[in-house]
């Protein structure tokens, strides 16, 4: 009597086990179910609003504002450093130019040269890569480099750093004022593929081309203000000449070096 109620009790421990790793796998299937349909959403929404973007800045000029912050003169009169102050612009859905977090830059001598780069996309482009898909028939400009003639190739600063996202085609862009954001995978999965690309041109698909474009170049002075534009033919250089810009771009510069806790901008 005693066996056949310890096997029965044996059986029924067996039994409440096999059904709590089936609920269990049950459960896991479910969460990984859902878990694969969220981020499938999820990218098309960003798939979407990318789209979205790209849709408004195809084809058209895109600008940064250059101020010099300051020069040092040598005994000679001649500018031996320049601290230039740059902004960029997003182009909104709305297609409102958003001012973007201000850098700063010094450079040796007083001529500032800015190059860019110019990705074409026909309607060819990746006809088996969906998320690659909604490049199809955009041009889009970039400002890259911006330095002096003296200093090496290597050492030049740049707004489109190699294998990070371009601010100026973020989904959610660092506009002024904002706190650091983080790109998204999707936008992080499109651009290693471009960069690949960019740097490889061997290697790049049909219906895509890469163009760098040549400097525009321009003598700088204190107190002065330059509007860089870049777009499919090219870059220009000049002097802005908008009222308060300059001292709006100041303000904007002294509010982020006070700042307690915040990232000072590099000198």
């Amino acid at each position: 009597m005693i066996r056949r109620r310890m096997t029965s009790f044996v059986r029924f421990i067996f039994f409440v086990l096999v059904v709590g790793i089936l609920l269990n796998l049950v459960i896991v299937g479910v969460a990984n179910v859902n878990s694969e349909r969220h981020r499938e959403v999820r990218t098309q929404e960003e798939r979407d609003t990318f789209a979205r973007l790209l849709k408004t800045i195809n084809g058209r000029l895109r600008t940064a504002d250059i101020a010099v912050e300051s020069q040092i003169v040598h005994s000679r009169g001649t500018v031996e450093k320049t601290t230039l102050l740059i902004r960029q612009y997003f182009k909104t859905e709305t297609d409102e130019d958003k001012p973007m977090a201000i850098q700063r830059l010094t450079i040796d001598g007083d001529r500032i040269n800015v190059d860019g780069l110019f990705l074409d996309f026909d309607a060819l482009f990746a006809p088996d890569e969906p998320n690659l898909q909604v490049l199809r028939g955009m041009k889009v400009a970039y400002i890259d480099h911006i330095y002096s003639e003296q200093q090496p190739a290597d050492e030049r600063f740049t707004l489109l750093p190699e294998y990070r996202v371009p601010e100026l085609t973020r989904i959610q862009p660092v506009l002024a004022g904002d706190r650091i954001s983080f790109p998204s995978f999707y936008e992080l999965r499109i651009w290693q593929h471009l960069w690949d690309y960019i740097k490889r041109p061997d290697l790049a698909p049909r219906g895509f081309t890469a163009t760098h474009l040549p400097p525009a170049s321009h003598d700088l002075k204190t107190g002065h203000v330059y509007s860089a534009m870049v777009g499919p033919d090219g870059i220009s250089l000049r002097d802005a000449a908008t009222p308060g810009l300059l001292n709006e771009m100041l303000e904007q510069a002294a509010a982020i070096d006070k700042a307690p806790g915040a990232d000072k901008l590099a000198k």
